[in-house]
């Protein structure tokens, strides 16, 4: 959680400097941060969590090519 509240505080940084595409990249990060400390109080790895997601996606736009 420390690393997203640090990404949140860089993103106000920015936002208040009208730094608008860091905002976003900065306030994606911050919530990335936030979900990966949720996945691992659940004993969940992140990172094949992740995969997993990534592999579904691409399975649904595979079935949208069909």
């Amino acid at each position: 959680m420390e690393r997203a509240e640090e990404k949140l505080r860089s993103a106000n940084l920015l936002y208040e400097n009208k730094m608008f595409a860091d905002t976003i990249s900065e306030a994606y990060y911050a919530m990335f941060h936030v979900a990966k400390s949720l996945l691992a109080l659940k004993n969940i790895c992140a990172e094949n969590f992740l995969v997993r997601v990534k592999d579904a996606i691409g399975d649904i736009l595979k079935e949208g090519q069909r």
